[in-house]
């Protein structure tokens, strides 16, 4: 009896698995034609008087510190160069936020957008990223090459990934990859939304400024830089290569040493192996204070 009772239960499991799942994805596709049908509401029947388009998304560079930005300039440039209809400009810039956020709020803004008018998306992100240095692992670099990107077909499972980021209940990759990813995602949606991305290097006013490091023993800390100043005092090329070897005993430290060592190269007119060394010293920065972009965000 209990024999013949084991097929029947595992039958009926089955049927309600089924009819579970097919729930389910019932579910998830009302939601998602519910999103985008907000989406089509919200911004296919706006817009479009302008000749041009002209938008901008990034960081306080972007947005600007209380005044006209690079963007605003640029848009005030050319505010009377498309005749009838003119120029529409809109700054998306948000201060303090990285290259995730400002896709999904350009993405909320495209969403169905009309192509019929032409436009272009000035972009300018990537100098508030906390960037590991190291390489993602195996799971890690599946999820974000393939089922993150699987994901961003769905507006309604990709915008309820977003919140739960920005409430903390997820983590957010530290990656190269994950920048690399939302860099793609940001000109991929200006593309086929019609509009031409033009990205703006990562340059920033910090010339001058040393890169920020952990200081765990001062006294040794001023004890080095004592030392240096002497050296550079007699013999560029002689700091330059003290600076180099303690490059090479504190990894918290290394920015500075590299700092150091290619001002000194600078100074004594060997400006190749001055600007090697300002590489490094950007990509070893801790992003503690002044926040600059690596060489491989801009390579």
């Amino acid at each position: 009896m209990a024999g013949k009772q084991m097929p029947l239960l595992h039958e009926y499991m089955k049927k309600n698995l089924m009819l579970l799942l097919s729930s389910l994805a019932a579910v998830l596709l009302a939601l998602e034609c519910g999103w985008r049908s907000y989406y089509f509401a919200k911004n296919h029947f706006h817009g479009g008087k302008a000749a041009f388009e002209l938008y901008a998304v990034g960081e306080s560079t972007v947005r600007g510190f209380g005044d006209i930005s690079f963007a605003d300039a640029v848009a005030e440039t050319f505010k009377n160069s498309f005749g009838p209809g003119g120029l529409s400009y809109r700054n998306m810039g948000r201060t303090g936020y990285t290259s995730y956020p400002h896709w999904m709020s350009l993405r909320a803004e495209m969403a169905f957008r009309r192509r019929g008018t032409p436009g272009a998306l000035i972009l300018y992100t990537g100098h508030n990223e906390a960037i590991d240095r190291e390489l993602p692992g195996k799971f890690r670099s599946f999820w974000l090459r393939h089922c993150e990107r699987l994901l961003d077909h769905s507006y309604f499972l990709s915008d309820m990934l977003y919140r739960l980021r920005r409430k903390g209940l997820l983590r957010v990759d530290g990656s190269y990859l994950w920048y690399e990813l939302n860099l793609r995602r940001i000109i991929e949606t200006a593309r086929d939304s019609g509009l031409t991305p033009i990205l703006s290097t990562l340059a920033v006013n910090y010339s001058g400024v040393e890169p920020s490091f952990d200081m765990r023993d001062e006294s040794s800390l001023n004890e080095h830089l004592r030392r240096g100043l002497e050296l550079e005092a007699r013999s560029f090329s002689s700091a330059a290569r003290y600076y180099l070897e303690l490059s090479g005993e504190d990894k918290d430290t290394k920015a500075l040493w590299f700092f150091c060592a290619a001002r000194c190269y600078e100074r004594s007119g060997d400006y190749a192996a001055a600007r090697e060394n300002y590489r490094e010293a950007v990509n070893w920065d801790k992003r503690v204070t002044y926040r600059r972009a690596n060489c491989l965000q801009n390579d």
